[in-house]
């Protein structure tokens, strides 16, 4: 099949699902089954796979095979999530384009929701759902801002901690104007999205990615809203189970290149120096638990030492800058 071109219709559908994924083979036909009951919304799927090993690409092959509207790009490296989110943008046809997790269940009715609440107010330009989680409790779904202190008791906390206190005292579940919505599912214009150029590729795989495109939307004069009455079903964080080393360097790198972006150097230096602290502390104390658990401890003290060792090296005016890589559609 590898090469093969799908046709594509004439006909233009009103919403363009972009799925990325990486060694998501546990959750990709659950979503896109969940995808199959949309019929009252005329959509196209494109599904970009980051060089997944566990199987992905054979499972989305399969399931493309037939399917008109299903579009696959196979990466031969892991490109990260902003690059691969940008990469069908060209082939999109939708008015609309919706950036979806593979770890999600779209519920009945919720892209239908969104889409006619963009098409009531021409001055939003992203609109996100209510997340849950799979037992079907509030999943924090928008912010109001992103600054040195929300990054902070992110990363230097347990998650567990911010995340109750998000999910379950500070969020408020209402229709409001934010300042970013979830990455996981959220609705944009597809003119937008491309006269913005998708997502900062400067960015991997880290939350700000979404907190930068959402910031540049309203920059552009629209409004974000958070509307709760269309739903989603949000796993969460399935990828991040196989994150190494590199790559929670690379999300460390992402949180140093918004602040640089946004922030400037001063700025950006102290994330890089907190962050890197940070990893020493986890490495000494994943060390220290090392006899109750020797290869579990020993492997995270490992992960978090190369990950200081990673930052310690990082210039931080040189971030930036990643390179195109070809795209092909089939």
């Amino acid at each position: 099949m590898k090469g093969r071109r799908m046709m594509i219709s004439d006909s233009h559908p009103t919403v363009s699902i972009i799925i990325v994924t990486f060694n998501s083979r546990e959750d990709i036909l659950e979503c896109l089954n969940s995808l199959d009951t949309l019929g009252e919304v005329s959509h196209e799927i494109y599904v970009v796979d980051n060089a997944s090993t566990d199987g992905t690409p054979e499972v989305l092959r399969d399931y493309a095979s037939g399917k008109e509207n299903v579009k696959l790009i196979l990466n031969s490296e892991n490109y990260g999530l902003a690059f691969a989110n940008n990469q069908p943008m060209q082939f999109c046809r939708g008015k609309y384009i919706l950036i979806l997790n593979p770890d999600t269940l779209v519920h009945r009715g919720a892209i239908r929701a969104m889409v006619d609440f963009m098409e009531r107010f021409s001055s939003v330009g992203v609109v996100g759902p209510k997340t849950l989680w799979e037992d079907g409790s509030p999943q924090s779904s928008y912010q109001h801002g992103w600054t040195l202190f929300h990054l902070f008791i992110w990363r230097l906390l347990p998650t567990w901690l911010p995340r109750f206190t998000y999910d379950r005292i500070i969020s408020r579940y209402r229709q409001v104007r934010v300042a970013w919505v979830s990455g996981g599912c959220l609705l944009i214009r597809r003119s937008l999205y491309k006269d913005l150029k998708g997502y900062d590729t400067n960015y991997f795989v880290v939350i700000e990615d979404v907190v930068d495109l959402c910031k540049r939307v309203r920059q552009k004069g629209f409004d974000v809203v958070f509307l709760p009455s269309a739903t989603i079903t949000h796993a969460g964080g399935k990828s991040s189970k196989t994150v190494k080393g590199l790559t929670a360097y690379r999300i460390y790198e992402g949180d140093i290149y918004h602040f640089f972006k946004y922030g400037g150097f001063l700025k950006a230096s102290l994330v890089k120096f907190v962050l890197m602290g940070n990893s020493v502390l986890r490495g000494l104390v994943a060390l220290l638990l090392t006899p109750l658990n020797s290869q579990k401890f020993a492997d995270s003290s490992r992960r978090y030492f190369q990950v200081a060792k990673l930052l310690s090296r990082t210039k931080i005016r040189d971030l930036g800058g990643r390179l195109p890589v070809k795209t092909g559609l089939f």
